[in-house]
């Protein structure tokens, strides 16, 4: 395990956990996520948009509705793509371009910093 992430609510109800997996070799890197449910984690889920492909770095926060959001790094072609996806029902990943090393805020918008070329991008989803 490498790269754990935590969120928790503003009201301290909600806690979430992320990480960086390489049980199946180091060169074979997946992302997992476990949002709390009455203080017991369930079983982890991979985070991943495409679980046959390397990612790492994980970030996440919870909005000041009690939504989970994430960001990742994830292979794309020959440069690494930032994704993120939410917690909310039928929430799909979305690719936001070529990135690394994603770092998310969240309250009542969700903002996101990243690395990409030779600067730093920011988003407000």
């Amino acid at each position: 395990m490498d790269a754990p992430a935590i969120a928790v609510s503003g009201d301290g109800k909600k806690f979430a956990v992320s990480w960086m997996d390489m049980r199946s070799g180091k060169n074979d890197r997946k992302v997992f996520w476990s949002q709390s449910a009455n203080g017991a984690f369930p079983p982890e889920t991979p985070l991943a948009f495409d679980v046959a492909k390397s990612a790492g770095h994980p970030s996440i926060e919870i909005d000041s509705t009690g939504v989970l959001h994430a960001a990742w790094e994830e292979e794309a072609g020959r440069a690494p793509h930032i994704f993120t996806t939410t917690s909310a029902k039928d929430a799909k990943p979305v690719d936001i371009g070529a990135g690394k090393f994603p770092s998310l805020a969240a309250g009542k918008t969700v903002g996101i910093a990243y690395e990409a070329g030779d600067g730093v991008r920011f988003l407000r989803k």
